[in-house]
């Protein structure tokens, strides 16, 4: 049996109603999935539905690592002030880049120093925003489809 014909539209709906959960590593494992979906099916429509997703699951990562710089604490009218910009949890954790170093490098050197903790590996903002930008794309209004959302081969990587 292919992969196509196990995917059927019970699974497909279970998944799209899985209650949600505001969290990136849930939201990017969301999103994987239905991409898988996509690109067995050669759907344009689950093609967007990921994209939405990979682009909620960066925002929101976005959001953790900012919260994480501000102590674990966030106050309402900043969280508000942030969500409001399109990338405004990036452009606030630019604002404090030097603490986000610090982190980084602070959780290295803690895991070094503790045999058996798994290695930090620090996010690369620059392409965080670079993804971000580029599923964007599929997450407005278009005149008419892209042409990787109308042949199957608009489904590899280009």
């Amino acid at each position: 049996m292919s992969a196509h014909d196990q995917i059927t539209e019970a699974s497909i709906g279970r998944l799209m109603l899985e209650p949600r959960k505001c969290d990136a590593a849930w939201l990017i494992n969301r999103a994987n999935q239905v991409a898988e979906i996509a690109s067995v099916t050669e759907s344009a429509n689950l093609l967007v539905v990921s994209c939405v997703e990979t682009r909620n699951a960066i925002e929101q990562l976005w959001f953790e690592i900012y919260v994480l710089l501000k102590g674990g604490a966030l106050a309402e009218g900043e969280f508000e002030k942030c969500r409001r910009q399109s990338d405004g949890f990036l452009k606030a954790i630019k604002t404090v880049t030097p603490s986000y170093r610090k982190l980084v490098y602070f959780s290295a050197i803690c895991c070094e120093l503790s045999p058996g903790t798994p290695r930090t590996i620090p996010w690369d903002l620059k392409i965080l925003k670079r993804t971000w930008s580029e599923v964007s794309n599929y997450c407005h209004a278009q005149a008419s489809p892209d042409s990787r959302l109308r042949t199957p081969s608009g489904f590899q990587k280009e």
